[in-house]
């Protein structure tokens, strides 16, 4: 998601913000359910889809770096 300013005035633009969403489908009993796997066609879309793989590696990995620390936290 992209997110943009807009000046009244002169009504520029300017950009303020992205954000990346996740997504996930349910099934009936409202678990993750799995889903047929995205179709990326141009060159475009499969850049967009690596960098997402890669964000989701590191988001995965600094998860569960946190979730060590709090298991060496216990006492």
């Amino acid at each position: 998601m992209r997110v943009e300013a807009e000046q009244p005035r002169s009504g520029g633009l300017r950009h303020t913000s992205t954000a990346y969403l996740t997504m996930v489908a349910l099934d009936e009993d409202g678990r993750p359910a799995q889903v047929p796997p995205l179709l990326v066609d141009t060159p475009d879309e499969r850049r967009r889809e690596r960098e997402a793989q890669t964000r989701r590696r590191n988001r995965l990995a600094e998860r569960e770096e946190l979730v060590r620390g709090r298991e060496g936290d216990a006492p």
